[in-house]
């Protein structure tokens, strides 16, 4: 049997952790289980944008164990040049105005090659005499998050194009021909601006059907989609609103 306890804490436990003397915690233990823990980007840097303090995870991110290799270095040790003058021009910027900066989406190559989203946070380093000499900031890795994103835009342009395709002739579909002919009909009316209606249907198609069977009749279809498209201007819209 488990000698710990798996129970919710009660009223009276908590009263009990009241007892418990307050406890503080050397700041060097604390910027050391940061340093170790957090999942997140950590960085100090001073006025020449050279780090000064880092996260294991920012270290990680250009196959560094030890995130002292880092000390003493810019960004244009670890990115291009053109990513670093302007890391260094927002670095300026905060420094100069004190002013942070929020939740700016950053796209890194990290040393694998591989391509990830970051959502940056990055903020004035003050002494304690309240004079600027550098800055801090934080990254969170949002590259599942973007993926995520793009695959559902992705689904949703998809939807979007079924939603007002024809699945067979590939031609903008009757819902979608309604939806065009109500626009038209509106900027005409307010702009006095005229438009052009083309109806036509394929002769004796009920007879390729059941001469040649449905399949035939499809490719005929298809076919006639092609030929409608490559006769079409830019500015029209080609729709099939029936059977043929």
């Amino acid at each position: 049997m488990s000698q710990y306890s798996t129970s919710t804490p009660t009223p009276s436990d908590s009263a009990a952790f009241a007892d418990v003397p307050f406890q503080t915690f050397p700041e060097s233990f604390l910027m050391q289980a940061i340093q170790k823990s957090s999942q997140d980007t950590i960085y100090f840097k001073d006025v020449m944008h050279r780090f000064v303090w880092t996260s294991l995870a920012h270290a990680r991110i250009f196959n560094l164990d030890d995130p002292r290799d880092m000390l003493g270095k810019t960004d244009a040790d670890f990115f291009p040049q053109s990513f670093a003058d302007m890391t260094a021009a927002e670095e300026d910027l905060i420094m100069s105005t004190g002013v942070p900066l929020i939740a700016k989406i950053e796209s890194w190559t990290d040393a694998s090659g591989n391509v990830g989203w970051y959502s940056a946070y990055k903020y004035p380093l003050y002494d304690r005499d309240g004079k600027i000499i550098g800055t801090w900031g934080t990254t969170r890795d949002i590259t599942e998050l973007k993926m995520t994103e793009a695959e559902l835009e992705r689904k949703n342009h998809m939807f979007r194009r079924l939603s007002r395709t024809d699945e067979l002739s590939g031609l903008f579909n009757r819902r979608h021909f309604y939806d065009v002919l109500d626009r038209c009909a509106a900027d005409a009316a307010r702009y006095r601006k005229p438009f052009s209606l083309i109806s036509l249907d394929v002769d004796h198609f009920k007879t390729i059907n059941d001469t040649f069977g449905h399949a035939k009749g499809d490719e005929v279809i298809r076919h006639v989609a092609d030929i409608l498209l490559m006769l079409s201007r830019p500015e029209d819209t080609v729709f099939r609103i029936g059977g043929d």
